[in-house]
C-alpha cells in the first residue's frame, strides 16, 4: 500500500522533502526562503498525483512553512486590510466549487488539453479541482508569510532569494538552449514533473526551438523571468544592488538572453514593453535625479540602435520580429487562443455570478479565466487584492521622501510595480493559471516593499563611505540581515 505512494515521489522531490525536513526541524524560518526561491519553478514538483497533476516544490515548502509556524507567538504588526482581499478571492474560489458541485454534469465546456481539445466534458466537482485549489491557497498563504516577514525587516532577504530563484530558471533555460544547439546533457526530467522528457516544439520559420526551463512551456517562462528582468534593471539604472553589483549585472543579460531564445511573443511582448515601462518609472521616479535617467536613455539609445541594425541585416531576426509580433494574429496559436477564450465566455455567460468552478473552464487570457471559473465575485476580489498591492508599491516608488533609505526602498518598489503590472498585461494576452506561483509571487512582493523598514524615529546613521555612494546614487542594502 505505500510503495506505490513512494513510487509517485519524483526522483528531485526526494532530496526536497529531506531538505524541508531538515529546515522544519532545524531552520524553520528557512522553509519560507525555500518556497521563494522554487516559486518561479513552476513545473517542479514533489510528488505526482494518479491524475497525472503534481504537488509543485513550493507549495510543499509553503505547507512546511505554515506548519512551522502553528504555535508560534505572533509579534508583527500585520495590517489585516492588506490581506482582506486576499480572503475574499479564496472565498470566492470555494464558492465556485460549491456551483461546480450543483451543475453536477449538466453543463458541458470544451476541453482544451492537446489530447482530446475541442471535446465537450460536464462541469462537475472532483478532485482534480481539489488540486488545483490547492496551490491556489498555499499561493496566498505564501504573500501572508512574505508580508509577515517583511514585517520583521527581511525583505531585502525575500527579494534577494527571489532573484536568485528566476536567474536559477533562467540558467535552466540556457542550458536547454546549449542542449538543442550543441547537445549537451540536460536534466529536464529533475525539473519538469510534467513531460520530463519532452522536447520543445521545433518552430521551423525561424529554425529555434522554443524554451521552456523548469516552466509549463514557453509563456510561463517568460512571464517568470519578466519579474526579475524589471527588478533587476531598475536596479541597475539606479546603481542599486539585489544580491551583488556583479551578479545583478551577470543574471540581467542572462535574463535577457533566454526571453530573446525563448522564441515567444509572450518574451518578445514583455520584453519591449518591460523596458519601456522601466525607462518610464525611472524617468518619473525622482525629480532631480539626472544620471539615473541618463544612464538608461543612453542604455535604450544603444540597445535601440543593435536591434534595429539586427532586424534590417539579419533574415532570421527579421523573420522571428514579424512572425511573433508584427503578424502574430495570422498564426494558428493565435486563432486557438481566440477560440478557446471565445468558449470561456460561453460558460461566464451560463453562471456569471460565481463562475463554474476553480479550474473547469480554461481560456487564454485573464479576464476570461477569471470570468469563467470564479464569476464577478472572484474576478472583482481578484482585481481588488492586485489594485491594492499596485497601490501601496506605487506609493513608495514615487515618494517625495528624501534620503538613501527612501532612494533604495524607491528603486525596489518601482522594479515590482513594473514587474506586477507587465504580469496584467502578459497574463491578459497569453493565458493565466490560477496555480502558478510567478504571479502571486510579485503580489507578495508588492505588498512586503510596501512596509517599511527604516523606522522613521530611529533612522540608522550612514557611514562616510554609506553617504559618499548615496550620494552618488547608489543607496546601500542597511537592512538587518
Amino acid at each position: 500500500m505505500l510503495l506505490p505512494l513512494l513510487l509517485r515521489i519524483t526522483p528531485i522531490g526526494v532530496v526536497l522533502i529531506w531538505l524541508g525536513l531538515l529546515a522544519l526541524f532545524f531552520r524553520p524560518r528557512s522553509l519560507l526562503y525555500l518556497a521563494v526561491f522554487f516559486a518561479p519553478f513552476t513545473s517542479t514538483g514533489v510528488y505526482i498525483f494518479p491524475s497525472q497533476q503534481f504537488l509543485p516544490a513550493w507549495t510543499f515548502f509553503t505547507l512546511l512553512a505554515l506548519v512551522a509556524g502553528i504555535g508560534r507567538r505572533d509579534r508583527s504588526r500585520s495590517n489585516s486590510t492588506n490581506m482582506i482581499s486576499l480572503v475574499i478571492f479564496g472565498l470566492s474560489c470555494l464558492l465556485s466549487l460549491l456551483v461546480a458541485w450543483f451543475i453536477d454534469g449538466t453543463f458541458f465546456v470544451r476541453s482544451a488539453t492537446p489530447k482530446d481539445f475541442g471535446s465537450l466534458r460536464p462541469v462537475n466537482f472532483d478532485k482534480g479541482n481539489l488540486i488545483v485549489l490547492l496551490p491556489l491557497l498555499t499561493a496566498l498563504a505564501m504573500i501572508w508569510l512574505i508580508v509577515k516577514r517583511s514585517e520583521d525587516g527581511e525583505f531585502a532577504r525575500v527579494l534577494r532569494t527571489s532573484v536568485l530563484g528566476i536567474t536559477a530558471v533562467a540558467g535552466l533555460g540556457f542550458w536547454e538552449f546549449l542542449r538543442f544547439s550543441i547537445g549537451l546533457p540536460y536534466p529536464g526530467s529533475l525539473f519538469r514533473a510534467q513531460d520530463p522528457n519532452r522536447i520543445a516544439n521545433l518552430d521551423t520559420s525561424v529554425g529555434l526551438r522554443r524554451l521552456a526551463s523548469a516552466t509549463a512551456e514557453s509563456s510561463v517562462l517568460a512571464q517568470v523571468l519578466i519579474i526579475g528582468f524589471c527588478i533587476l534593471l531598475v536596479a541597475h539604472w539606479w546603481r542599486t544592488t539585489i544580491v551583488t553589483p556583479r551578479f545583478d549585472k551577470w543574471a540581467l543579460a542572462l535574463i535577457s538572453t533566454v526571453l530573446v531564445l525563448s522564441v515567444s511573443s509572450t518574451a518578445l511582448v514583455g520584453l519591449i514593453a518591460a523596458t519601456a515601462a522601466c525607462y518610464l518609472a525611472v524617468l518619473f521616479g525622482r525629480a532631480g535625479r539626472v544620471r539615473p535617467v541618463l544612464k538608461a536613455s543612453f542604455t535604450l539609445a544603444i540597445v535601440g540602435a543593435v536591434v534595429w541594425l539586427c532586424f534590417t541585416r539579419l533574415p532570421v531576426v527579421e523573420k522571428l520580429v514579424t512572425d511573433y509580433l508584427l503578424e502574430k494574429n495570422k498564426s494558428a496559436s493565435y486563432r486557438l487562443r481566440h477560440l478557446i477564450t471565445s468558449r470561456a465566455w460561453t460558460s461566464f455567460h451560463h453562471y456569471p455570478l460565481l463562475g463554474v468552478g476553480l479550474g473547469n473552464s480554461p481560456s487564454s487570457d485573464l479576464l476570461g479565466e477569471l470570468l469563467s471559473n470564479v464569476g464577478i465575485i472572484g474576478t472583482a476580489a481578484f482585481f481588488g487584492c492586485v489594485g491594492n498591492a499596485l497601490r501601496r508599491a506605487g506609493r513608495v516608488a514615487w515618494s517625495r521622501v528624501q534620503g538613501a533609505n527612501a532612494q533604495l526602498a524607491a528603486a525596489r518598489a518601482q522594479g515590482i510595480f513594473v514587474a506586477l503590472a507587465m504580469l496584467l498585461l502578459l497574463t491578459y494576452v497569453s493565458g493565466f493559471v490560477f496555480e502558478t506561483a510567478q504571479f502571486w509571487l510579485a503580489v507578495g512582493l508588492a505588498l512586503g516593499v510596501a512596509v517599511p523598514q527604516f523606522p522613521a524615529a530611529h533612522p540608522q546613521p550612514l557611514s562616510a563611505e554609506g553617504y559618499r555612494g548615496a550620494e552618488a546614487g547608489h543607496a546601500p542594502d542597511l537592512e538587518p540581515t
